[in-house]
């Protein structure tokens, strides 16, 4: 009895350590990679068919096509892992602009199996997010610039806006 409670601990322990994650071949998708500190991501469409709401997958190899998927990136656009207006590597992060489920500015830590998302709080005239983002102009000495809108009396105002990676303060560059 007792080697039979051990043997059922065992597979319990190996069960419960065992790798969780889904892995992915990615062998005749159209991807996007980025290397950085000898690892490889991917990015690409995780749906095959056009829908009303598009995924993007953020995949990290782990062996020979052998990937598995660390986020699930909603958007509006199918081909939007394409367009650096949605998506930009930078400095080890993933930059992005999403929508639905996906917060609408966000940034992915970049650091294989433990990689994260984290949504973005800019601040531009003492408030958090108000302004609309489209997409992501360009990103460079710690900071990233948007093109989108804000709201000032009751009205849209499309600009582009300059902010900070370090404060996450934000300047409007022009109206």
């Amino acid at each position: 009895m007792k080697k039979l409670f051990l043997v059922i601990l065992m597979l319990f322990i190996v069960g419960c350590n065992k790798d969780e994650s889904i892995h992915y071949s990615l062998k005749g998708k159209d991807v996007i990679n980025y290397f950085e500190n000898g690892k490889k991501y991917s990015i690409t469409r995780i749906d095959d068919e056009i829908i009303e709401t598009n995924y993007t997958g953020l995949f990290y190899k782990v062996g020979d096509d052998d990937y598995i998927l660390l986020e699930k990136l909603e958007n509006s656009n199918n081909d939007a892992y394409k367009n650096i207006g949605y998506y930009r590597f930078y400095d080890n992060k993933l930059f992005g602009v999403g929508n639905g489920k996906t917060p609408m500015i966000f940034v992915v830590n970049l650091d294989g199996k433990d990689s994260s998302l984290e949504e973005l709080h800019f601040k531009y005239k003492d408030k958090t997010n108000p302004f609309f983002v489209f997409s992501i102009q360009d990103i460079h000495d710690e900071t990233i610039v948007y093109s989108g809108y804000y709201s000032e009396n009751e009205h849209s105002i499309d600009a582009t806006f300059s902010c900070s990676l370090t404060d996450y303060t934000c300047e409007i560059n022009e109206k």
